[in-house]
């Protein structure tokens, strides 16, 4: 694992799923900031982890302590919301070192190959 410490990471999508696995795993490896941007701050139910009904920035900040994580509402698909979100955090850090690119939509009962390119483009 790379030297995270001192570090300002932002993950999008970590408020469930692999966004979320990601986010508390560098939290644990010594990340000094981590910014979970998603639409919202509660995660999708059905988890995996003991804790789903806890925000993941909450959940750092509980574990790691307070001010270790923060949540930022961002929509990757609208590029004024990227570039707030950037600006944000550098402002509350001073810096930007890490960007975890995680989220995306998930499409339900359509298969990858079979995707218009359109929605796959979307998707992504």
């Amino acid at each position: 694992m790379p030297d995270l410490l001192d570090k300002t990471a932002v993950i999008t999508g970590s408020s469930s799923g692999l966004g979320r696995a990601i986010a508390l795993l560098f939290a644990e490896h010594g990340t000094r900031l981590i910014i979970c941007a998603d639409l919202k701050p509660e995660g999708r139910i059905g988890g995996v982890d003991d804790d789903e009904g806890v925000p993941t920035h909450d959940l750092i900040c509980q574990r790691h302590g307070e001010g270790r994580a923060v949540f930022k509402k961002a929509d990757v698909s609208v590029s004024e919301d990227v570039k707030g979100l950037v600006e944000s955090v550098v402002d509350i850090s001073g810096r930007l070192d890490i960007i975890i690119n995680n989220a995306g939509l998930g499409v339900e009962g359509i298969k990858i190959h079979a995707m218009e390119d359109e929605m796959f483009d979307r998707m992504m």
